[in-house]
């Protein structure tokens, strides 16, 4: 009967608290007992999935499509254009780009974070939109 559970897509925490939520003080027969309430908390059938339609991401600009719609991986926006690039000088034309080559330089990334420090500190200091109240420490002042 506990496999019934699981097959209706209960998890064993589920299993456990259907059997022992709101146990009675004294069980004369063990058997019987979670039998029954195996049985009344049965988790209701799980609904059949539909048969799905097997769907595929162009490779250029990562629009959904059947594999029939896509040959060569592509839409036809970027089949019939030049490819679109990833979003950085000399990017390689993928949406999902991860070669790292392609994209700024650790030196840009690094300038870019600590601009965005800078600024996050300033608004902090400042008491920004969005921002919470500088914190003190326990003398009062200001801490860095």
């Amino acid at each position: 009967m506990a496999g019934e559970w699981f097959r209706r897509g209960a998890s064993e925490t589920q299993l456990v608290y259907g059997i022992t939520l709101l146990m009675p003080s004294q069980i004369t027969h063990p058997f019987g007992f979670v039998q029954s309430r195996l049985l009344a908390k049965l988790p209701p059938e799980l609904p059949a999935t539909p048969p799905g339609v097997p769907m595929t991401e162009c490779l250029g600009c990562g629009a959904a499509g059947r594999p029939d719609e896509l040959p060569g991986g592509l839409c036809r926006p970027c089949r019939s254009t030049e490819p679109v690039r990833c979003g950085v000088r000399g990017g390689c034309g993928r949406a999902s780009c991860t070669d790292p080559t392609c994209g700024p330089s650790p030196k840009t990334v690094r300038g870019r974070a600590a601009r965005i420090r800078r600024e996050m500190r300033n608004r902090r200091e400042r008491g920004g939109p969005g921002m919470p109240p500088p914190r003190r420490s326990r003398r009062g002042r200001k801490r860095r």
